[in-house]
């Protein structure tokens, strides 16, 4: 989505997008997020994951903070990124080798978002290979350019 916009000098020294990135920066992390905006397929590391959610939610308190339009303004900055943190979500569970389904305990009010943050902690597991989508080298699947044709 922002391929003319990159936050890391040489990103021909990381691994492809649709493959994880170990021990990512701030920026690495935040690069890869945003390229990787609407992706759900492939994986995320921890440092991607934490990064972004580490910057996602200070940036949604600051906002908040802002007299008289915070709320606005924070609620607002949550809608926008709340398809694209849903993707990140999934990578990183596919990273541990889960199911990105296993998002839906997010429903369970109270246990279910702490669940979904506990699973995001796990460590990175070589089963989460099989979420990966073509080769190391292939663009990551992104469902709104290109939506998979239904089974019949």
């Amino acid at each position: 989505m922002f391929e003319n916009f990159r936050l890391v000098r040489d990103p021909s020294t990381e691994p492809p997008l649709n493959r994880p990135l170990y021990e990512a920066s701030v920026q690495q992390a935040l690069d890869r997020f945003l390229q990787n905006f609407f992706v759900f397929t492939g994986r995320a590391s921890r440092s991607e994951f934490w990064w972004v959610a580490l910057i996602v939610f200070l940036t949604g308190a600051l906002l908040s903070w802002v007299p008289g339009l915070g709320e606005v303004l924070s609620v607002l900055f949550g809608l926008a990124l709340l398809i694209p943190s849903v993707a990140l979500t999934c990578r990183r569970l596919h990273d541990a080798g889960l199911s990105a389904w296993l998002l839906l305990l997010n429903l369970v009010p109270g246990f279910g978002t702490a669940a979904v943050l506990i699973l995001a902690v796990m460590p990175s597991r070589a089963a989460g290979a099989r979420y990966d989508i073509g080769q190391p080298g292939d663009a990551p699947v992104n469902f709104f350019d290109n939506p998979p044709e239904p089974q019949l």
